[in-house]
């Protein structure tokens, strides 16, 4: 079994949401989910949909066609209907015609609660309908997934669902129907952008900036939202030299830290990132890559930054670059990257792309404990020198307040005292 649902519809929609419902509920029964976004750079309008792959084996990407396609616009089917699979078969809001099936899914909701909006859990019933899903299992998830919601809200959704799976489970769907769910398919849905996230909070992160810019904002967001949990302090700054500048300052001062941005933000926090090089500050730079030069296509994936971050910056001076390639990679390079700049006293870059920051996928759950990295400071003496020669390069590491002597980091020619 390997179906591939596609849900389609305008930016304000609710694309996200039937995704969202669709791929916990289906995670929740026992399957194995991969789930990719494909979404505008726009708040309205448009044209953004969600892939729900779903199998009974492990799976690693995404598929190019749909088995099922729910398009919620007319540019959806109009776009989106000539890439779908053999024995596919689309719900619309148009006629029904050959492999299409029409659904009034606005009308439906605004019929039976009276909120057109509902439209995304008519759309969930259905797509449950077609695959032979349980109606049963899908409302338990609802009301999991609305737990915080009044009990009305909840009832409305089910009312759709229910309205949406009985107008699709009475049909004929024999290839797409789902099979029996697995016993150990993993249960946590991971997400790159989270993964990285989660890695540096558990790992002792204790500072983040960032001015928002896709697809490195996801992290950044996550983080916010962890800021309590963890003990973060979270500042979106006035532009990325200010949020570079920032985590410098950070450094200094012994507290972990870390930036989140994408090509042109990097672009700016090249003098910064030159000065953390010569003042052997340890700090780290999440860097989500994105397609073009300039402002380059926010939405879309690329990888093409390696060889400006080997070079980054005017001057020679070390530097460490992770590049995880899975969502478990994420977690695991996101806290190696922040040991290694406290470590070897250097900027660390951690790359990723769109592609890995949006994707969604059932694996083991990832360790959420406080496991603080060893920051490798040590109290100053009256004779402290920062940047004293050391037989492997690297410098004892004091802080200010911390011992009797004084630190003095400078970012211009210095001898051992920094001066």
């Amino acid at each position: 079994m390997d179906i591939n649902i596609r849900i389609a519809g305008e930016a304000g929609q609710g694309v996200a949401s039937v995704g969202t419902i669709i791929l916990e509920s289906l995670c929740d029964v026992g399957y194995n989910i991969f789930s990719t976004q494909s979404y505008m750079s726009r708040i309205r309008g448009g044209l953004n949909w969600s892939d729900i792959r779903v199998a009974d084996f492990e799976l690693f990407g995404p598929r190019p066609t749909a088995d099922i396609l729910v398009a919620l616009s007319p540019d959806a089917l109009d776009v989106l209907a000539s890439e779908m699979a053999s024995g596919g078969i689309i719900l619309s809001e148009s006629e029904s015609t050959g492999e299409i099936l029409g659904i009034p899914f606005s009308k439906i909701a605004k019929d039976k609660t009276g909120n057109a909006l509902l439209a995304n859990a008519v759309a969930a019933g259905a797509v449950f309908g077609v695959l032979g899903g349980s109606i049963d299992g899908l409302c338990d998830f609802l009301r999991r997934h609305f737990n915080k919601k009044e009990a009305e809200v909840i009832e409305k959704n089910i009312v759709c669902a229910k309205e949406g799976f009985a107008l699709t489970s009475r049909q004929n769907f024999a290839k797409l129907k789902l099979g029996t769910p697995l016993k150990n398919a993993p249960k946590y849905i991971g997400n790159g952008a989270a993964a990285i996230g989660l890695g540096a909070a558990s790992s002792g992160l204790k500072f983040v900036t960032a001015y928002p810019m896709t697809p490195g904002t996801a992290t950044f967001t996550w983080l916010a939202g962890a800021a309590d949990q963890y003990g973060i302090a979270v500042e979106q700054a006035e532009d990325e030299i200010a949020a570079m500048n920032m985590i410098c300052g950070a450094a200094y001062a012994g507290v972990p830290a870390m930036t989140c941005t994408s090509g042109g933000g990097f672009a700016l926090m090249c003098e910064g990132l030159s000065l953390a090089g010569m003042m052997e500050l340890p700090v780290l730079v999440m860097l989500a890559q994105r397609p073009g030069p300039a402002t380059g296509l926010p939405t879309r994936t690329g990888q093409e930054d390696l060889k400006f971050t080997l070079n980054a910056g005017h001057g020679e001076f070390p530097r460490a670059i992770f590049a995880p390639g899975i969502i478990e990679e994420c977690f695991e390079l996101s806290r190696r990257a922040l040991e290694t700049a406290h470590k070897l006293q250097t900027p660390v870059i951690l790359l990723t792309d769109q592609f890995l920051q949006d994707i969604q996928k059932n694996i083991e759950t990832l360790p959420s404990d406080y496991r603080p990295i060893d920051r490798h400071i040590l109290p100053s003496n009256k004779d402290y020198k920062r940047y004293a020669f050391s037989t492997n390069g690297v410098s004892p590491r004091a802080i200010p307040g911390l011992g009797e002597g004084l630190v003095v980091c400078d970012s211009d020619e210095h001898d051992e005292s920094g001066h």
